[in-house]
């Protein structure tokens, strides 16, 4: 089994390494410091972690009903 880890392997549009992940969406190439194919965020379909949290905080037995 290969790595995905070199802009090669990383632009080939096959899951080198076998996790489910191709190219890009997998963090040994998104996360690469020398994989250049995957420096444009557009070229990424991997998720986006920005921290952010969009949950208020109210439970759904929290709410009024009208």
């Amino acid at each position: 089994m290969g790595g995905e880890n070199t802009t090669a392997a990383c632009g080939d549009g096959i899951d080198n390494d076998c996790n489910g992940f191709r190219d890009c969406a997998d963090f040994s190439c998104s996360r690469s410091t020398t994989v250049t194919v995957c420096r444009d965020a557009s070229a990424t379909d991997a998720p986006t972690d920005t921290g952010a949290s969009t949950d208020t905080g109210a439970a759904a037995a929290d709410v009024p009903r009208d």
